[in-house]
């Protein structure tokens, strides 16, 4: 019973991904809804990725919360946090130049969606951190209403932004939907302590027998406070400052070039991390 509330949740996510296209269609041109599509179908190759790291990176995520190794969690969930903020930031910088091969130049406008839709890969990521640690400590119906309630702000928000900006206000309310989500997710996985250490609760009052609500704590939360802080910031700062630089390819690709050593530099120097994580797995 208690992963009845999940079915909600469940629905609320799928219904949450596909508004973009639901209210362009209705409310915009197929043009615009084309658009789209091809600004989502990159995003989604991203999305992808960023996926299967995720799926990569789960189970061992289950068995430090097992072994109560947090400090160990943290230190991995920061480094996979900032590799998928590199990642998404090193597609951001030849998104024009993917949108060109996708499709012909008659929807290379797609190239104002895509920054948006690229930026929620982030948010998401980190969503799926969060609800995974909220999962393991069965907190279920804190994850349905978060869900519920970023999927009620998402269809708010495309109710606003559709009719004045078409396609790409829907890439833009999908962005701050999926940033919405990863809040309310970080709120319900920081509600209280984990259950493996319930000598970290307080004791319950004798003359108060209600239930004590729980409180937030920043060591239940699988990734640290200024990393999470760091990631949605620089996660952002493609969909904010790219614009103007959508038709200077070679100020983007010298922009490139620092992202990709980041990339690589991180990659090198969290080697010992990786490596132990998989003679652990073997």
């Amino acid at each position: 019973m208690r992963g009845l509330p999940l079915f909600p949740h469940y629905v609320a996510l799928s219904a949450l991904g596909e508004l973009g296209r639901l209210f362009v269609s209705r409310q915009s041109t197929p043009d615009a809804l084309s658009k789209l599509g091809i600004a989502a179908t990159l995003a989604h190759g991203v999305t992808l990725l960023v996926g299967a790291i995720n799926a990569a990176f789960y189970p061992w995520l289950l068995r430090r919360l097992r072994a109560a190794e947090v400090d160990r969690l943290r230190r991995m969930s920061s480094t996979v946090v900032l590799t998928v903020v590199l990642v998404m930031l090193s597609v951001s910088l030849i998104a024009p130049e993917a949108i060109a091969l996708l499709a012909p130049a008659a929807y290379h406008g797609a190239s104002d969606a895509i920054l948006p839709l690229l930026y929620a890969t982030v948010p998401a990521f980190l969503y799926t951190l969060f609800a995974g640690v909220s999962l393991y400590r069965e907190r279920t119906l804190a994850m349905t209403g978060a869900t519920l309630f970023s999927t009620l702000v998402g269809v708010l928000l495309n109710l606003y932004l559709v009719p004045r900006y078409a396609y790409v206000g829907a890439a833009y309310a999908t962005a701050l939907s999926y940033l919405v989500l990863a809040i309310t997710h970080l709120l319900a996985c920081a509600m209280g302590k984990d259950k493996e250490n319930p000598s970290d609760a307080p004791a319950p009052s004798r003359s108060n027998s209600k239930r004590i609500p729980p409180r937030l704590s920043q060591t239940s939360l699988p990734v640290s406070v200024p990393i999470i802080l760091v990631s949605l910031i620089l996660g952002a700062l493609p969909m904010l400052l790219l614009p103007p630089l959508l038709d200077r390819p070679l100020v983007r690709y010298c922009l490139l070039v620092p992202t990709l050593l980041s990339l690589l530099l991180l990659a090198y120097k969290k080697r010992a991390d990786v490596l132990d994580i998989q003679k652990k797995s073997s």
